[in-house]
């Protein structure tokens, strides 16, 4: 099992932390030059370091190494700027267990008690850990939990050497296990530090040295512990995985990549897969500039179709009654597009997006209950299926509707009544499509095409890169023929028929309802407003659907979603102590909940103008759909950018950075200095 050779930032300066490999033993084989007042600044030295295998002969390596650097190893941890991989790295390792490598050892120059001794204590940990994890792991997971910016660059020979390595990020080291390794030698500060200090300079400050005092007073603070955080995102059946009511999966993968992107370690829990039963979306311009920041627009626009209008037709005839454009001039005020997306092309974006940043997400891991932290263990904790416990220091609730955290939020039954809407969800393949003449249009077309009837509405717009097209179906009130009912959730399929031959339809729409074989069917339950997002402890926080539940199928609940995890991410991004997170999560509420109640309410109201009744409202409606749009002035753009600004071309990340301007730089507790010498406390795990 490969070792590592781990190169460390070290102010600027790249330290080779050497490991040898279970087999192989590095070893140290003299040097010119003893003791620093013997050394030239800026002379080398040379190391002639032996690689020995029992599978090849030995193979000496020159390294030139600067004596000047040994005076100031020290600085960059001490002032942190970065950390020095010291003994714990597996440096001049006797493999204890190879009796080549003794053998070997003995005839060409032994290692020294202290080198051996750290040996030791890396394999007793690596043992402890358990997996078969190689004592490099052992050492990079050490690393990482000392600094919250260390970025080891790993190398091996082959794929299986790297993914040994990358063990080290499912590996959370116990307090008394980083206290054995860096205990199992003396670790000596040397020149200057002894002689001005007598110690770690971290640990004084200097007072009473006729060096130090001569100049002044140097005092060194402690780096404040950095958190660890769990997203908890849990499912009861197999569609409910990352698809479930106001898709928590989204928000939870989302926040995920914010969060790991401004620093913080997070674990995501998911019940199933990524490979659920789901259907297309809508990107509005406030989320869709958020994905482009994150991927790219060449990349976004591999899954993503531009919509450009918004065109209606009479459902029940299949005639045009209008449309509603977006003019690229208005549009490109906002920022964004309005994308249409198929939602597993969005998950696998955000899914690669959170694990590339350093998110680690677990599938087929079921979360049954939710507790709270307590006085004397202030950290949250979810149970398994499985029955293990899992703790962290912030657990965040993306679970949607039906959430469990939201429950142990409020205290008390979460309460949803049964609206009279049902959402029906399917896709068609767009080779089904192109052959019929009456059909190839809505699947060539940048537009997302609305049918309009009393109580009852069909959506569909093309996908995945126009090969597929996702439809939506809405219904209102009890209709005849018409299979109502369903659970909040997205696992429950059902069958076309009964619908498809209805007379309620156009000839176009008729057909295309006849291509889709499946449907999901979704409940609309309205829940009461989610007075706290945040518990008592201040240590738990709902996100999402499971924080404000959304219309299902509405155009902004994906958009709602997203923008929660940026304004998290972006308030996380300035955490320097534990005891900001409490302020964090209230301001993560302020920011949120009122706009969310706000663009929800503009969802429900666009869809119920959809299944109009006939009569004046419809007919109204109508009218203003066949408003001739071609000839627009000046004045009618300002218009329409005034009626959409609010929703289309709100920044999620600039709300959350003019409240750290203004408010949250302020407080006492953001006043301290953030350090990259954070120490991870918990478990570094979340859920989607």
């Amino acid at each position: 099992m490969a070792e590592i050779l781990a190169l460390l930032a070290e102010g600027g300066v790249a330290v080779e932390a050497g490991a040898g490999v279970e087999g192989e033993v590095l070893l140290r084989k003299g040097e010119t030059g003893a003791g620093w007042r013997s050394r030239t600044a800026g002379a080398p030295r040379i190391n002639r370091r032996m690689y020995l295998s029992r599978s090849a002969p030995p193979r000496p390596v020159l390294a030139a190494h600067y004596p000047g650097m040994d005076e100031t190893r020290h600085l960059p941890r001490t002032l942190g700027l970065a950390l020095r991989w010291i003994a714990v790295a597996g440096r001049d390792r006797h493999d204890l267990d190879d009796p080549g490598a003794k053998r070997l050892g003995c005839e060409i120059s032994g290692s020294c008690a202290e080198e051996r001794s750290v040996s030791a204590a890396l394999e007793k940990v690596a043992n402890e850990v358990g997996n078969g994890v190689s004592l490099g792991a052992v050492a990079i997971a050490w690393a990482l939990q000392k600094s919250t910016y260390a970025f080891p660059i790993v190398g091996g020979r082959n794929a299986q050497q790297l993914e040994e390595v990358l063990k080290a990020l499912n590996i959370v080291l116990t307090p008394e296990q980083i206290k054995s390794l860096e205990g199992a030698a003396p670790f000596v500060f040397g020149f200057p530090y002894l002689p001005l200090f007598g110690t770690d300079p971290a640990l004084g400050d200097g007072r009473g040295n006729f060096f130090v005092s001569s100049v002044g007073t140097v005092k060194f603070v402690k780096a404040p512990a950095r958190s660890s955080l769990v997203l908890e995102r849990t499912s009861r059946l197999l569609a409910y995985a990352m698809y479930q009511c106001g898709f928590a999966g989204i928000g939870g993968l989302a926040v995920a990549y914010a969060l790991s992107k401004a620093g913080q370690r997070v674990r995501v829990l998911e019940k199933n897969n990524l490979n659920v039963p789901s259907g297309g979306h809508r990107m509005t311009p406030n989320s869709s500039k958020i994905l482009r920041q994150w991927i790219g627009e060449e990349e976004l626009m591999k899954s993503a179709v531009r919509c450009v209008r918004c065109k209606t037709f009479d459902l029940r005839t299949g005639e045009a009654v209008g449309y509603i454009e977006w003019k690229p001039a208005v549009i490109a005020e906002t920022g964004g597009d309005f994308l249409l997306m198929h939602r597993n092309d969005l998950v696998r974006i955000l899914h690669r997006l959170a694990t590339d940043a350093g998110a680690i997400v677990d599938f087929h891991a079921e979360v049954t209950s939710v507790q709270q932290g307590t006085e004397e263990d202030p950290k949250p904790a979810v149970t398994l299926a499985t029955g293990e416990i899992i703790k962290a220091d912030v657990l965040v609730g993306a679970d949607g509707c039906k959430s469990l955290v939201r429950k142990v939020v409020l205290e008390e039954e979460d309460c949803a009544e049964p609206v009279r809407m049902t959402l029906y969800t399917g896709v068609i393949d767009a080779k089904d499509m192109v052959t019929d003449p009456d059909l190839a249009p809505y699947i060539s077309s940048d537009e997302w095409a609305i049918g309009m009837s009393p109580g009852r509405c069909m959506m569909g717009h093309p996908v995945a890169a126009r090969t597929q097209y996702a439809i939506h179906l809405f219904y209102w009130d009890k209709l005849d023929r018409l299979p109502q009912g369903g659970e909040e959730s997205w696992e429950d399929l059902c069958s076309i028929d009964g619908i498809s031959t209805s007379d309620a339809y156009g000839p176009a729409f008729q057909t295309m309802l006849k291509l889709t074989t499946n449907l999901i069917r979704t409940q609309w339950k309205n829940h009461e407003n989610t007075v706290e997002w945040v518990d008592s402890t201040g240590r738990m926080v709902l996100l999402g659907d499971a924080a404000h539940p959304s219309f299902p199928g509405g155009t902004h609940s994906i958009s709602l979603a997203i923008e929660d995890a940026v304004v998290l991410g972006s308030l996380f991004s300035h955490l320097s102590t534990i005891d900001q997170v409490p302020s964090f999560l209230g301001a993560y509420q302020e920011l949120r909940q009122r706009r969310c109640e706000l663009v929800m309410a503009a969802d429900v109201s666009n869809a119920r103008m959809m299944t109009f009744p006939d009569g004046p409202l419809a007919d109204k409606r109508n009218a203003d759909m066949r408003a001739k749009n071609d000839d627009w002035d000046e004045g009618t753009l300002k218009a329409q950018f005034e009626e959409i600004a609010e929703i289309f071309a709100y920044d999620a990340g600039d709300a959350a950075e003019e409240w750290w301007v203004n408010w949250g730089r302020f407080s006492a507790a953001a006043r301290e200095r953030p350090s990259m010498m954070n120490i991870f406390s918990g478990i570094t795990k979340c859920q989607a």
